[in-house]
């Protein structure tokens, strides 16, 4: 009873509102740097290809077996390490104002509808709303392709 009346003032005001919506978009292209994708491509390439050369060393009989299973384990250790870094780099969104309107335009009605309409369109979006000391200190929203139900007035299953 007490959030609803402040939910309502969030979805149909505030991401609804173009000037707010603008501050997000300003926010997101202020967003932390990304790591040097080029970089990350160059090491894990110069680590392939000292890999071969490891390899190659041991086929001439320069290093034993064991000093080549020492060196290539260092070496796939920082493959792994390159690897995940660069497969967890993605290059900041790109989001305009206008997809950013015509995204929270579902939300223009929000206060009008009855509280299970408005749970059905808040669960297919999932977002998570943060609150401390009954005011809305954050909202996220879900990329989660198969939603949880995490209504708090429902008991747990």
């Amino acid at each position: 009873e007490v959030f609803e009346p402040k939910l309502d003032q969030l979805f149909t005001k505030r991401l609804t509102d173009p000037r707010f919506l603008n501050r997000i978009v300003k926010g997101i292209k202020k967003m932390r740097p990304q790591a040097n994708l080029a970089q990350l491509s160059g090491q894990l390439d110069a680590l392939t290809g000292k890999r071969q050369r490891v390899l190659d060393t041991y086929f001439e009989g320069v290093i034993t077996g064991a000093e080549r299973d020492t060196r290539l384990a260092a070496i796939d250790r920082e493959r792994q390490v390159t690897s995940d870094l660069l497969a967890k780099e993605r290059p900041n969104p790109k989001v305009e104002i206008d997809t950013l309107v015509q995204l929270f335009s579902v939300f223009a009605e929000f206060d009008l509808l009855e509280r299970t309409d408005k749970r059905a369109l808040l669960a297919t979006i999932t977002p998570e709303i943060l609150v401390a000391d009954y005011e809305i200190s954050g909202l996220f929203f879900s990329l989660d392709a198969n939603p949880t139900d995490r209504d708090s007035l429902q008991p747990p299953a």
